[in-house]
């Protein structure tokens, strides 16, 4: 809903380019567990994971604004 949309860009300071790309997957409870790299994911699961699991968001992508040079 719009509030959980605004609450998550004021507490996490993410832009607005980078929750157009953050995806399911890449959001608690779903990750770590649910990411496709093995290696990203193990690191993730033994840092974020564990018997008290941490509620975490991966930015996938960062949206970078670039002003026009001319």
């Amino acid at each position: 809903t719009g509030y959980v949309f605004m609450l998550t860009k004021a507490y996490t300071g993410m832009r607005l380019g980078e929750m157009f790309g953050l995806r399911r997957e890449f959001c608690h409870p779903y990750w770590p567990a649910s990411d496709p790299d093995a290696v990203r994911r193990g690191e993730s699961v033994a840092r974020y994971g564990g018997d008290d699991p941490m509620p975490a968001i991966r930015v996938q992508w960062q949206h970078k604004y670039r002003k026009d040079p001319a």
